[in-house]
C-alpha cells in the first residue's frame, strides 16, 4: 500500500508472508487506508494491484477506499489491473513510482538510458500555486503523466486527462490531439480505447511530435496515449522508453463505461479470490476480520455483476 501526505505513521507497516513478517492479514488494508484519509492521506496500491495473487485492490476500488493504483515501475508500465479497473467503469488515476529505485532482481548491466535513480517519474499538473495539497488533490484527479524520458501533453476534444468529456445527443466523434518531445525519437503511439490500441501512429526520427486524429466511437470509453520507442536495438539503444497518459473519460449518450469482457475477467477473479479468503489458507489474528472480508467481497461482486447486466443490455 502507498499513502501520501500522512502527519504520522500508519501501523503495520507491512503484514502476510509476501511482504510481511507474519501469515495474519488483518487488520484489513480498509482499515489502514481509513487511518491515512483521517489524516488527509492520498491513498492506493504499489505494483498495479499490490503484485500479490489474492489481492484486495478490486474489493478496495468497489468500495471507494483508494485513490490511484501505481502502474509505473522499474522502468516499464504494468497496468492489466488498471486497464481492467478502467473497462470496468472505475474512474482510478495510474501514477509511477521507481521503488527501491531499481529492480534488485535484475542482473544485466542497468542501461544508461534509464536513471538509476528515479527513472519512473509521474508529471502532475497543478494550477495555480504548487503546493503540496493541490499537487495531491490533482494526483486524485488524474491529471498525470507517466513517464521513464519522454514527456507527452495528450487531450481529447480539449479535455485533458483525469476529466470527463460529454459527448451531446447523437455526436459520436472525438478530437484526438498530442506533442511527444524526447531527445531520442520515439518511434511509435498507441491510442487505447477501453484498453484496446485502436490506431498506431509512426514516427521516423523526429524528437519533437505531433498528432493530430479523430475517432468515432459507438459508446462511452476512456481513451489514453502509450508512446513507445523502438526496442530492437543492442544495448542501450534496446532500452524500450515510453510513456503513458492518463486517461480522458468520453461519455456517449450519458452512459457510464462498462467492457463485457474486462467485468466478466474481474468477477471470474474476484469469485476465485473470495474462496480463498473464506478458507484456511489465509490466516487472520480475529475472525471477524475474515467475516469483514467475505462481506465487502460480496458487495464488490454484486457491484460488478450489475454493472455486466447493464453493459450487455
Amino acid at each position: 500500500n502507498l499513502m501520501l501526505g500522512l502527519n504520522s505513521l500508519v501501523r503495520p507497516v507491512s503484514q502476510g508472508l509476501t511482504y510481511g513478517l507474519t501469515a495474519f492479514a488483518d487488520p484489513l488494508s480498509e482499515e489502514l487506508f481509513d487511518k491515512a484519509r483521517a489524516q488527509g492521506g492520498t491513498v492506493g496500491y504499489a505494483h498495479d494491484d499490490g503484485g500479490v495473487e489474492y489481492s484486495a485492490a478490486m474489493i478496495d476500488l468497489a468500495h471507494g477506499d483508494i485513490d490511484f493504483l501505481e502502474v509505473f515501475q522499474f522502468g516499464m508500465m504494468r497496468a492489466t489491473f488498471w486497464y481492467n479497473a478502467l473497462s470496468c467503469g472505475f474512474r482510478i488515476p495510474g501514477t509511477a513510482g521507481s521503488d527501491f529505485p531499481y529492480s534488485l532482481a535484475r542482473y544485466d548491466r542497468w542501461p544508461r538510458l534509464i536513471p538509476p535513480f528515479g527513472p519512473d517519474r509521474m508529471y502532475v499538473r497543478v494550477k495555480g500555486p504548487l503546493k503540496f495539497d493541490s499537487w495531491m488533490e490533482q494526483v486524485r484527479q488524474g491529471n498525470i503523466l507517466l513517464t521513464n524520458g519522454p514527456f507527452v501533453e495528450f487531450n481529447v476534444g480539449g479535455v485533458e486527462p483525469g476529466s470527463e468529456l460529454k459527448l451531446s445527443a447523437g455526436q459520436r466523434s472525438i478530437t484526438i490531439r498530442a506533442t511527444v518531445r524526447h531527445w531520442r525519437p520515439l518511434n511509435q503511439a498507441k491510442l487505447i480505447v477501453n484498453g484496446r490500441a485502436v490506431r498506431t501512429y509512426a514516427n521516423d526520427s523526429a524528437t519533437l511530435w505531433s498528432i493530430a486524429d479523430s475517432l468515432s466511437l459507438e459508446s462511452s470509453a476512456w481513451v489514453a496515449l502509450h508512446v513507445l520507442s523502438d526496442s530492437t536495438g543492442s544495448g542501450d539503444e534496446g532500452v524500450e522508453l515510453e510513456a503513458h497518459t492518463n486517461p480522458v473519460y468520453v461519455l456517449v449518450d450519458e452512459m457510464p463505461v462498462g467492457e463485457p469482457e474486462a467485468l466478466q475477467d474481474e468477477i471470474e477473479k474476484l469469485e476465485k479470490m473470495r474462496a480463498y479468503y473464506a478458507s484456511d489458507e489465509l490466516v487472520f489474528r480475529f475472525e471477524s476480520a475474515r467475516l469483514r472480508l467475505l462481506e465487502r467481497a460480496d458487495l464488490a461482486l454484486d457491484m460488478l455483476r450489475e454493472r455486466l447486466e447493464s453493459a450487455e443490455n
